[in-house]
C-alpha cells in the first residue's frame, strides 16, 4: 500500500513538472502542458505551498492562452480565470501574475480588434510595474514596465489616427511611456545584478529596448551585444525581440528616414541575417482567393500574374482558398512545390515565378475547356456507380479535378493521385520533415506558404479546413459568446481515427471546398468523430472571401482577391418561391461579405494590420441610378469610359456578371477575367506593399494580354462585348448569342 505524499514530496514533484513544462513549451506542446498542470493541481491542491501553487497556475494560464487548438476567446477567458482563481488580480502584488494578465489582454486586442483588450492590458501591466518590492526594482516589474511603455505608444498612435484622438491625451500617453522607460534605465544596475542565464538575457534586452525607444541606438546595441555574450539566445527569442523593435520603429519615427535607418542598423546587428530582418520588418503577407467557380479561378490567375511581376508572390506566407479559389490555389501550390523543392532559396528569381504563373495560365485554361461540369454527368459507368452509397457527383468532381487539372502539372507524380499530406514542402537543402514554415519562413527570401482549403460543416455550421498537415474544424473562427455548437477538433492526417482519411486526396479536399449545395451532394466523412457523420459543403457558405483564415494566421498584410457573386439591384424582383429563396440567399451572402470587410477595415484603422487590399469585380463601377425615387431619374453624371484601372466600364460590367460555374470557358471569357484581376492588383496595391516591390515593370508575356488593347479602348468592340454579356448565362450561350445578334 503506497503512503500518501507529504508537502515536501508534492513540492518536489511540482518542480519536476515545471521543468517538463518548459520542455513541452519549446516544442509548442501547450495543450499537453496545460492538461498535465491542471490534473496535477486538482490532485494535490491541499498540499501545495502557496508560492508553488501560484507558479503552477501561472504556467497553466500561459500554456492555455497559447494553445491555438482552442478558440481564441475561450482560451483567453480560461487563462484569465486560472489567474484570478490562483491570485486575484485586484489584490495581487505578483508582477508575474499581472504581467501574464497584461499579455492576455494584449492578445485579446490583437485577436478581436476590440480596444477593451488593449485597455485591460494597460491596466494590469501598469499595476505590475507600479508595485514596490522590498528588495527594490524587480525584473518582472521591468517586464511589465517595458510592455506597458510599448502599448502606451501603440495606444497613442491609435488615438492620433482616429477621429476620437485628442492631441493632449496623445502627448500624455507618450510622456507616460517615456517615464516608464526612464525608470527602467535608472535602475539598470539593480536589474543586471539579479539574474543569470535566460533571465539575464531578457533583462538585458529589456534595457536595450528602453534605450532603443528613447532613440539612444548606440547604447541599445551595447546592451544587445552584452546579452549575446552572456547568453546563447534561441532564434525565436531574436525574432520576438526584433518584431517588437520593428513595430516601435514604425510608431516612433514614421516619417524620419534617418532614424529608421539607425534603428534598422541596430536590428541588423541583433539579427545578423538580412533576409530574416526584411521578413520581420515587412510583415507577413496573406492572400485570400475567393469562391466563384471558374470565374474566380481565372480572375485569381491575373492577380497572381501581377504579384509575380512585382516580385511579391515570393513573399506570400498564407494562401486561404474557397471554392473556385481552392481549385486554382491547389494547382498553383503544386507548381510552387516543385519550384521550392528543386531550387535553392538564393537561386530562385522573379522570372521563376513569372514562368510558373505562365504555365498555370495555359494548363488551367486547357483543363477547364474540357468542360468538367458536363463531364460529371456524361460517363454512364460513373452514373451507375452513383446509385450505390459512398459515391456521389462530388466524388466524381474530385476525380475530374485530378484528371483534368492537377495531372497536367509536371510535378513528377504523373497519373498518380495527389494527397494533402504530400503537399508538405521541404525546400531544397533541408531535411525532409524538418522545415516548419511558422518557425523557419522568416529566414527565407522565398517563403513556403501555408495552403488552407476552406469548406463548411453542415453539422455545426463552422468552418472546416484542409492544410498540408492537418484537417478539421477551425477553432479560431468560433465566437464563444454566441456559438454553443459542438467544436470539431482538428487532427494531423497521421492521427486520423479512420485510416482511409490518413491519405486524404487533394481532389476530394478541393471538391469539398467547391461542392455547391443543391448542385453537388455534401462530401460525407464517417468515423472521424463519435456518433457524428461529417458532411462538408462549399466553403463559401461560411466565408466566401477566405479572409478569416488570414486573420487566424496572424497576417500583417491582407490581400483579398474577390471574384464572388455580388448582389445586383433588382427593380422588379420575382415573387416566385424559388426565386425569393435564391434572392434571399444572395442578400445574406452580400451582408456577410460587407460585415467581414468592415471588420477588416476596423482592424486596419486600429493599427492591427499594416495594409489591407480588397479587389473585386465591381471596383470603380457605379449604378446608373444610384438613388431611386418616385421622380424620373436625374441626368446621370458623366464619367470616364474607363475605370481607374484602365478597363472600359461596359466590358467590366459584363465581366462582373460572368457566370460562377464549373463548365467550359472560352478564351475571351477567361482572358477578360485574368486581365481584370491583373489590372486591379496593380492599381489598388497599397502603398505599404508597393514600397516593398523590387520591380514595377510589366513583362507583357501573358496570354491574356491578347485582349488588353480592346478592353482598354474607349470604344467597344460590339462582338466582344456581346460575347462577354452572354457569358452570364449557364446554358445555351451560343443559341442566346445567335438570337440576340
Amino acid at each position: 500500500m503506497t503512503q500518501p505524499l507529504d508537502r515536501a514530496e508534492v513540492a518536489q514533484q511540482a518542480e519536476s513538472l515545471l521543468n517538463q513544462v518548459n520542455r513541452w513549451k519549446e516544442h509548442d506542446e501547450f495543450r499537453k502542458a496545460a492538461d498535465k498542470l491542471q490534473a496535477f493541481v486538482q490532485l494535490n491542491a491541499p498540499l501545495l505551498p502557496a508560492d508553488v501553487a501560484r507558479r503552477l497556475a501561472q504556467q497553466q494560464a500561459l500554456c492555455t492562452y497559447k494553445n491555438i487548438e482552442i478558440p481564441a476567446e475561450i482560451r483567453l477567458d480560461q487563462a484569465m480565470q486560472i489567474l484570478q482563481q490562483a491570485d486575484p488580480l485586484e489584490t495581487s502584488t505578483d508582477a508575474e501574475t499581472l504581467g501574464l494578465a497584461g499579455a492576455i489582454g494584449k492578445r485579446q486586442w490583437r485577436e478581436t480588434g476590440q480596444r477593451s483588450g488593449l485597455e485591460r492590458a494597460l491596466r494590469w501591466y501598469r499595476k505590475g510595474a507600479s508595485h514596490n518590492y522590498p528588495q527594490g526594482w524587480h525584473d518582472k516589474q521591468a517586464y511589465c514596465a517595458i510592455n506597458l511603455a510599448f502599448l502606451l505608444e501603440q495606444y497613442a498612435q491609435l488615438m492620433e489616427t482616429s477621429s476620437l484622438g485628442e492631441m493632449t491625451l496623445v502627448a500624455e500617453l507618450r510622456q507616460e511611456a517615456h517615464q516608464w522607460r526612464q525608470r527602467i534605465l535608472i535602475d539598470s544596475d539593480v536589474l543586471a545584478q539579479q539574474q543569470d542565464g535566460d533571465d539575464l538575457w531578457w533583462t538585458q534586452v529589456t534595457l536595450a529596448e528602453a534605450w532603443f525607444a528613447e532613440g539612444e541606438f548606440e547604447k541599445a546595441e551595447g546592451c544587445f551585444q552584452q546579452a549575446r555574450a552572456l547568453y546563447n539566445s534561441q532564434p525565436w527569442q531574436l525574432e520576438t525581440l526584433v518584431r517588437q523593435l520593428s513595430e516601435l520603429t514604425a510608431i516612433r519615427w514614421p516619417k524620419q528616414p534617418e532614424k529608421q535607418q539607425q534603428a534598422r542598423a541596430v536590428m541588423a546587428s541583433v539579427m545578423q541575417h538580412e533576409a530574416a530582418l526584411d521578413s520581420i520588418c515587412q510583415g507577413t503577407l496573406g492572400l485570400a482567393l475567393s469562391g466563384g467557380g471558374f470565374r474566380a479561378s481565372f480572375y485569381h490567375i491575373g492577380v497572381l500574374a501581377r504579384l509575380a511581376e512585382l516580385n511579391l508572390l515570393r513573399r506570400v506566407e498564407v494562401i486561404s482558398c474557397v471554392s473556385g479559389g481552392s481549385i486554382l490555389g491547389a494547382a498553383y501550390y503544386l507548381e510552387l512545390q516543385k519550384l521550392l523543392e528543386t531550387r535553392a532559396d538564393d537561386e530562385i528569381r522573379r522570372e521563376d515565378y513569372i514562368a510558373l504563373v505562365r504555365r498555370l495560365e495555359s494548363n488551367f485554361l486547357a483543363g477547364v475547356q474540357t468542360d468538367i461540369r458536363t463531364s460529371v454527368f456524361s460517363n454512364p459507368l460513373k452514373l451507375l456507380k452513383m446509385v450505390k452509397p459512398g459515391y456521389s457527383r462530388t466524388h466524381r468532381l474530385a476525380e475530374l479535378y485530378e484528371e483534368r487539372l492537377y495531372r497536367r502539372i509536371d510535378d513528377g507524380k504523373g497519373d498518380k493521385p495527389r494527397y494533402m499530406s504530400q503537399l508538405m514542402i521541404n525546400p531544397a537543402g533541408t531535411e525532409p520533415g524538418n522545415f516548419r514554415p511558422r518557425y523557419h519562413n522568416w529566414t527565407r527570401v522565398n517563403k513556403v506558404p501555408m495552403l488552407v482549403l476552406n469548406a463548411t460543416t453542415l453539422n455545426t455550421g463552422h468552418s472546416w479546413q484542409f492544410t498540408a498537415s492537418w484537417m478539421g474544424g477551425a477553432p479560431w473562427a468560433i465566437d464563444a459568446d454566441i456559438d454553443r455548437n459542438a467544436q470539431l477538433n482538428w487532427f494531423y492526417y497521421t492521427d486520423a481515427p479512420a485510416s482511409k482519411y490518413q491519405q486524404m486526396s487533394l481532389g476530394q479536399a478541393v471538391a469539398a471546398s467547391s461542392c455547391v449545395p443543391g448542385l453537388f451532394r455534401p462530401l460525407v466523412m464517417k468515423g472521424l468523430y463519435h456518433d457524428m457523420t461529417v458532411r462538408l459543403v462549399d466553403g463559401g457558405v461560411y466565408d466566401n472571401q477566405g479572409a478569416a483564415a488570414l486573420l487566424q494566421k496572424g497576417c500583417d498584410h491582407i490581400l483579398v482577391s474577390d471574384a464572388s457573386g455580388q448582389l445586383d439591384t433588382s427593380e422588379d424582383s420575382s415573387s416566385s418561391e424559388l426565386k425569393v429563396v435564391s434572392r434571399a440567399s444572395e442578400i445574406f451572402q452580400e451582408r456577410m461579405r460587407t460585415v467581414q470587410q468592415k471588420g477588416l477595415r476596423t482592424r486596419r484603422r486600429n493599427g492591427l494590420l499594416k495594409s489591407l487590399c480588397h479587389i473585386h469585380l465591381k471596383k470603380d463601377l457605379y449604378s446608373e441610378n444610384p438613388t431611386l425615387s418616385n421622380q424620373p431619374p436625374a441626368v446621370a453624371e458623366k464619367r470616364s469610359a474607363l475605370t481607374d484601372y484602365g478597363i472600359n466600364r461596359d466590358y467590366q460590367r459584363a465581366i462582373a456578371a460572368i457566370r460562377t460555374d464549373l463548365d467550359s470557358f472560352s478564351d475571351n471569357e477567361a482572358h477578360a477575367l485574368m486581365y481584370s484581376g491583373y489590372q486591379m492588383a496593380g492599381h489598388y496595391l497599397p502603398e505599404e506593399l508597393k514600397a516593398q516591390c523590387s520591380h514595377n515593370d510589366s513583362s507583357q508575356c501573358w496570354g491574356f494580354m491578347a485582349l488588353a488593347e480592346k478592353l482598354s479602348d474607349m470604344a467597344t468592340d460590339e462582338a466582344l462585348l456581346e460575347e462577354l454579356r452572354v457569358a452570364r448565362h449557364r446554358f445555351f450561350r451560343s443559341v442566346i448569342e445567335e438570337g440576340e445578334g
